[in-house]
């Protein structure tokens, strides 16, 4: 739901389909809440508070109760939701109904560490968000002591060795809890299936599939490097190795990148740098959308694509890393961009307007809309200038330029709002 909105009267029940530890909160608070941040952690917690009196679904909760109990806005359980659906946390569905909408919360575990630290994208946002020293140290605080047992003797005995079986019964464990875990899954924008096809003797598991998936995310290499890549990783059994993929899409980068790690930022416009009273005007429901997609996924529908080329994934991540503008700008961005240039893209164009809008400290959404507001006033106003000189040097007798005239100025607000509303008129 691109534009869903949250009201106080809407409900959510909160469904438990794992089995939760005390253990999980430490994975949470220091393995999760550096990639989602302590809001959407806190909203975690809140429904495991309202699961502990009710062991497996809560009773129907409104929105309002909750925004009450946390003390914080409507806006921020929302973001905060979609963090815990991004890393796997949660599941949210939704019906609507004559006078409210019902949410369902489905609850998950978090990942083991073991499972956390082998998981490319989960680790790479760790580490992104701590960096290279504390990410180390919260690593090592899960690392098993290396103890020597060479000068040991296992003496542990064996089931039968104890327990003589009397009676066999049927095995059925199918409606019994267990722990429950989300898959955390991305789009990348490389046809993995059609780089697979290249390889038609190698039978690729549907885990070595959702990996390079993954790792094609995370590192954006272009298609040929991933084929070259993939071909390094097949082992002498004509088997592709997991362990061995993942070294190997890392020591390439590495090599590439002067020894340093990819990062994974949140591709959205952070939280605390979006509008907080977004109206039902035009203008807000464009904010909204530049707010809340990803700058790869927003191109992709301009340019009515499924895959982007490899230049234009590069350049937005050179907006994002090097230059350093926030995702929801960068997409106010691309639309000035293909507006002013014919429908077109050009690399080096975009870059000089986004080292611009960096050194203006162009940081929300509203600024940069803003921005191009009068930057196409301003453009109005010398074509009108020149228009003006010339039925001026035609008749001398007029005292005053006609485009100073208020209806002409007014004329040409409209004409400003009208090319901006053409020019976001995209999703």
């Amino acid at each position: 739901m691109q534009n869903e909105e949250i009201m106080p009267i809407d409900t959510f029940t909160v469904i438990n389909r794992t089995i939760l530890h005390n253990s999980d909160r430490k994975n949470l608070s220091m393995l999760y809440q550096p990639i989602v941040g302590a809001m959407a952690i806190n909203l975690y917690f809140t429904y495991w508070t309202y699961l502990d009196k009710f062991e497996y679904m809560t009773q129907i909760a409104t929105y309002k109760q909750l925004i009450n109990y946390m003390g914080v806005s409507l806006r921020e359980v929302k973001d905060s939701r979609k963090y815990l659906e991004a890393v796997g946390l949660i599941k949210t569905y939704v019906k609507k109904n004559d006078v409210n909408k019902e949410y369902i919360i489905e609850l998950f575990s978090p990942q083991p560490a073991y499972e956390f630290f082998g998981n490319p994208l989960l680790c790479t946002a760790l580490y992104t968000s701590l960096g290279p020293t504390d990410y180390n140290k919260t690593k090592n605080l899960y690392k098993i002591p290396n103890n020597d047992l060479s000068d040991y003797q296992n003496i542990s005995v064996s089931f039968q060795d104890m327990f003589q079986s009397c009676q066999n019964i049927i095995v059925d464990n199918e409606s019994i809890r267990k722990r429950n875990y989300l898959t955390v899954g991305v789009n990348c924008n490389i046809d993995i299936d059609s780089i697979l096809r290249s390889f038609p003797d190698i039978n690729a598991t549907d885990e070595i599939k959702d990996t390079l998936v993954k790792l094609a995310y995370i590192y954006n290499f272009n298609s040929s490097v991933i084929t070259q890549l993939l071909r390094e990783s097949i082992n002498s059994k004509r088997v592709l190795d997991k362990n061995t993929l993942i070294k190997n899409f890392n020591n390439y980068y590495k090599f590439e990148h002067n020894n340093t790690l990819p990062k994974i930022t949140k591709l959205t416009q952070p939280l605390d740098q979006r509008k907080e009273d977004l109206k039902g005007d035009k203008k807000s429901k464009q904010i909204y959308i530049y707010e809340n997609i990803d700058p790869i996924t927003y191109l992709c529908k301009k340019n009515k694509v499924k895959f982007l080329s490899d230049i234009y994934i590069e350049m937005i991540n050179h907006l994002i890393f090097d230059i350093g503008l926030n995702p929801g700008v960068i997409n106010v961005l691309i639309d000035y961009v293909i507006k002013v240039n014919d429908n077109k893209i050009n690399k080096n164009f975009v870059e000089a307007i986004a080292n611009e809008w960096k050194r203006n400290d162009i940081y929300t959404v509203e600024q940069a809309m803003d921005l191009v507001i009068a930057e196409i006033k301003k453009k109005n106003d010398i074509q009108n200038k020149k228009t003006t000189k010339k039925t001026y040097t035609t008749k001398k007798i007029e005292k005053t330029p006609e485009w100073m005239d208020t209806n002409i100025e007014k004329d040409e607000n409209k004409k400003v709002e009208e090319e901006l509303e053409q020019m976001i008129n995209s999703i």
